[in-house]
């Protein structure tokens, strides 16, 4: 076994522990595909409870936000490498095609642009082909706390 395979254990691991605290992920039944540095795959199991156009067959739209702001935050994780608290500042969504009922989603998460406050997010939900997604994302997100980010200006000024 590799160092590799060690830490991309590691870092799945945490991922489904991850899942596993928050609440409405582990209601939703987020399911983690891949996991690496940087980036997220995550699986949405289809459930009829999820129908948001019973009429049409269309999964809600809201489903899919839940699922990428899910895989954006494990993105952030794994491009940190360490545990920080992040919060969700921006986060936009363009559907390109409706979902329909009956098929899992998978939304897929890159870390594309990490700064000391600041971690730059995309990524696509598909349910058939990942080459058709039926939705585009990006966001922002914060890296640390307010009170961390004054502990270290406190340590500044004391130098």
């Amino acid at each position: 076994m590799t160092d590799q395979e060690t830490e991309k254990e590691k870092l799945r691991r945490f991922s489904e522990q991850l899942i596993a605290h928050v609440p409405h992920s582990r209601d939703m039944g987020h399911e983690i595909e891949e996991v690496g540095s940087g980036r997220a795959t995550l699986r949405q199991p289809f459930r009829d409870c999820l129908v948001g156009d019973p009429e049409h067959g269309l999964i809600h739209t809201g489903v899919q936000i839940t699922l990428i702001d899910a895989a954006f935050g494990i993105a952030v994780f794994s491009a940190l490498g360490k545990i920080q608290t992040i919060a969700t500042l921006d986060l936009r969504m363009e559907y390109l095609r409706a979902a329909v009922a009956g098929k899992d989603l998978y939304g897929c998460a890159e870390c594309h642009r990490l700064t000391d406050q600041i971690a730059f997010v995309r990524g696509t939900i598909w349910q058939d082909n990942p080459a058709r997604p039926v939705s585009t994302a990006q966001a922002a997100f914060m890296v640390g706390s307010a009170r961390a980010r004054n502990k270290k200006l406190d340590q500044v000024g004391r130098e």
